[in-house]
């Protein structure tokens, strides 16, 4: 390490949009005269990897991110490697043993942590300016124009696959008053779209309210966000209220968008699941959200080869996936997680069976994806500018409304507009999942 100068930071975030907020949270407190964030992790004095550790691709994906970073210490011997988050939280120092080349390991990016950590890159503490449910000030690294509202940590849901809990805690709601001055610092500082998420976003104000305040929050969110866009992640159909509904059905800045992680529906393999709710339920809230929200992109996800799912079972699931014919699906398969219940459980599946549940599954969403990608030549929908493309014809990157970050397709289109623009976007071609488009607006 350089002496008498800043400690260059290089940061690597893994896993989902919560463990980004810690990652842009931490950095807010880390970075100082002391330590500088570096784009490059080549040129950097320490690496913090922020790890994801839900199920064993995300553990194998962040070993092999660490012992990436690693190899880098061939040229530098002098680099310093950090890891953080779940994975670390979830195994502790046993993770030392497998990777022998890590400097310094914690946990979740708590307040408390991020001080540990800031002594052990520079010899000096983090600012301590913020409280548990505080997101402010953080150092955000999506693009300037989205950014992610988080409302609640944790989950009481307590489903037999998840490490979740064991790794997160119980449901925590933000209060009120917090969120909404979070919400207020993204927009001054360019946010265009706001995503809320949280481990269960429909749980928000149970634990602290005693009652549900999804709704009430959206309402506000939409008022101080009238001109741009507000989307919401991570629903759980159990816990999806008609007053969620209302807010989504009176359209922008209510961006027509659902994000229900169904996981299967099979009655048997849900109550297996701990999932809480029937398949009547979940017809039933499609049904009504198909109904009322005009415009409507579903997202799901289904989780295939849970234990002892039977192949009729898994029919079960092919059959309603054709019938309901989502906008947007996900799948993966069951992943046997140490410390869950499932794990335990009798009929595990083997991973060939999986892997052809998997295959078939995403074979089928894709058919209606393209038939879906293919209906919209032709239309207008309302979408965002992202940035700039790799393609001279259609030099912009741009979602429609139906497209979350990161998760979703891409438009390439042409035209003329500033990053961060909402526009209207004419459809003109398709590209597997993607489109190609003409701004019109």
């Amino acid at each position: 390490m350089r002496l008498g100068k800043a400690v260059r930071l290089g940061v690597i975030s893994l896993g989902c949009p919560k463990n980004l907020v810690d990652t842009e949270r931490a950095l807010g407190q880390l970075l100082s005269g002391h330590i500088v964030l570096v784009e490059d992790i080549a040129d950097a004095d320490w690496v913090l990897i922020n790890t994801c550790g839900f199920i064993q691709d995300a553990k194998d994906e962040a070993k092999n991110t660490i012992k990436e970073v690693a190899s880098l210490k061939r040229q530098n011997e002098n680099l310093r490697i950090a890891v953080a988050g779940c994975l670390s939280q979830r195994y502790g120092d046993s993770l030392l043993s497998e990777l022998d080349h890590v400097d310094y390991l914690t946990g979740v990016l708590t307040r408390d942590n991020v001080c540990d950590l800031a002594k052990a890159i520079s010899g000096r503490a983090a600012r301590t300016s913020y409280a548990e449910f505080d997101d402010r000030q953080r150092l955000r690294i999506t693009p300037r124009h989205t950014g992610y509202l988080r409302i609640t940590e944790g989950c009481n849901n307590r489903c037999s696959y998840c490490a979740i809990p064991s790794i997160r805690g119980p449901l925590r709601s933000r209060p009120f008053e917090n969120v909404i001055a979070d919400a207020e610092e993204l927009l001054s500082d360019g946010v265009v779209e706001l995503n809320v998420i949280g481990q269960d976003t429909t749980a928000y104000g149970l634990d602290f309210y005693e009652k549900y305040r999804l709704s009430d929050l959206l309402t506000e969110l939409g008022r101080l966000n009238r001109r741009g866009w507000v989307r919401l992640l991570y629903a759980h159909p159990a816990h999806l209220d008609d007053k969620v509904i209302d807010c989504l059905q009176q359209g922008f800045p209510f961006v027509p968008y659902l994000d229900l992680p169904l996981q299967h529906i099979s009655d048997r393999i849900l109550s297996l699941m701990g999932r809480k709710v029937s398949r009547t339920r979940i017809e039933s809230l499609l049904k009504q959200a198909r109904y009322y929200i005009e415009g409507l992109y579903v997202r799901t996800s289904f989780i295939v080869g849970f234990p002892t799912e039977t192949p009729a079972e898994f029919e079960e699931v092919i059959s309603f996936i054709e019938s309901f014919r989502f906008e947007r699906l996900g799948a993966f398969t069951y992943s046997c997680e140490d410390g869950t219940e499932a794990a335990g459980f009798d009929g595990q599946i083997s991973d060939e069976e999986k892997n052809s549940r998997l295959d078939r599954i995403m074979k089928t969403q894709a058919d209606i994806a393209f038939e879906f990608n293919r209906c919209l030549v032709g239309t207008r929908i309302p979408g965002i500018i992202d940035g700039r493309s790799d393609r001279e014809d259609l030099p912009l990157l741009a979602r429609t409304y139906g497209d979350a970050p990161e998760v979703d397709g891409t438009v390439y289109a042409a035209g003329s507009a500033k990053e961060g623009s909402l526009v209207t976007l004419h459809i003109t071609g398709v590209d597997g999942y993607d489109l190609l488009a003409e701004v019109v607006r």
